[in-house]
């Protein structure tokens, strides 16, 4: 069987895989490490008799992970650069009075990361 290429591969996968679920960096991250586990079974240094390693399940657990902080970082680095540069300063400004507050003590750690979260969702939605 010949070997295949990376476009032959994405084109066999949209077969069987619709383009909503593929672009879910979840759905991403849980195939990422699916394939590991299948190669990691395939290969007998990693799975003895059946079974995972821990070395293997690390692997798997590098990958599955490294795959879904890839993606979000690529998609709100994405999405950063599209914003505009009001945007993105009206924002770095909302961030610095917010650490401010904190540092101050008007709010407490756990309001300056829902604050937090929600200035950046706002901007990465």
């Amino acid at each position: 069987m010949p070997i295949m290429g990376p476009d032959q591969i994405r084109d066999l996968v949209a077969k069987f895989i619709p383009s909503s679920i593929q672009d879910n960096v979840f759905i991403k991250s849980l195939l990422a490490g699916a394939t590991a586990v299948g190669i990691i079974l395939s290969a007998p240094a990693f799975g003895a008799v059946g079974t995972i390693s821990a070395a293997g399940w690390i692997i798997v657990y590098i990958v599955t992970g490294g795959t879904f902080s890839y993606e979000v970082a690529t998609r709100a680095f994405e999405k950063w650069k599209s914003s505009s540069e009001a945007e993105r300063a009206e924002v770095d400004a909302k961030l610095q009075r917010l650490k401010q507050a904190l540092e101050e003590g008007d709010i407490d750690e756990a309001e300056y990361n829902e604050r937090a979260r929600s200035y950046l969702d706002k901007i990465l939605s």
